[in-house]
């Protein structure tokens, strides 16, 4: 009968049942761990969302317009972010980013900053800066506020986006 236990607890986690968990002093109560309580979003999204644009007239960035996240997350430090917005044109924001998760007291993730650098695409190709955060919004969704700057050739645009995005895992090499 123990080895079934053993068996039960090794193996909860992979089918989504709750793990339990015998402390040495006392193997007659169990203690019951929700695995979902533990899991964390997975840092990757996909969604939607709003551009406010702040200056500039050069690109979509500097128009108010509807756009389409996304969160691409490599390492547990590095991410790859993009936007398309969709104004009057269409601007593509693509930009490699570091990142860190702030932890509560649980270890769950509060918030995640981040900053990088990129392109962005429109009639041509610019240089771009992205700079953010990306609050979880439970296991399912995030909630992402990002500053995009733009340097084309003849102005610097610039645009505030906020968004909602829908979690997945692709995947993780760390």
């Amino acid at each position: 009968m123990r080895w079934f236990a053993l068996f039960l607890v090794a193996m909860g986690p992979l089918w989504g049942l709750p793990s339990i968990a015998q402390s040495e002093e006392s193997e007659e109560v169990p203690v019951v761990v929700d695995a979902e309580e533990n899991e964390r979003s997975s840092g990757s999204y996909i969604g939607i969302g709003g551009n406010i644009g702040l200056s500039g007239g050069q690109t979509a960035l500097s128009e108010g317009a509807f756009t389409l996240v996304n969160s691409t997350q490599i390492f547990e430090y590095l991410s790859i972010r993009s936007s398309t917005v969709f104004g009057d044109d269409i601007t593509s924001a693509i930009a490699l980013t570091g990142q860190y998760a702030i932890p509560n007291g649980q270890g769950r993730t509060i918030a995640t900053p981040f900053v990088g650098g990129g392109v962005s695409i429109a009639d041509d190709v610019a240089p771009l800066i992205s700079a953010g955060v990306d609050v979880p919004l439970g296991k399912d969704f995030t909630l992402t506020n990002r500053l995009n700057v733009s340097f084309g050739d003849d102005e610097t645009d610039v645009g505030v986006l906020v968004g909602v995005g829908y979690n997945f895992s692709l995947f993780s090499l760390f």
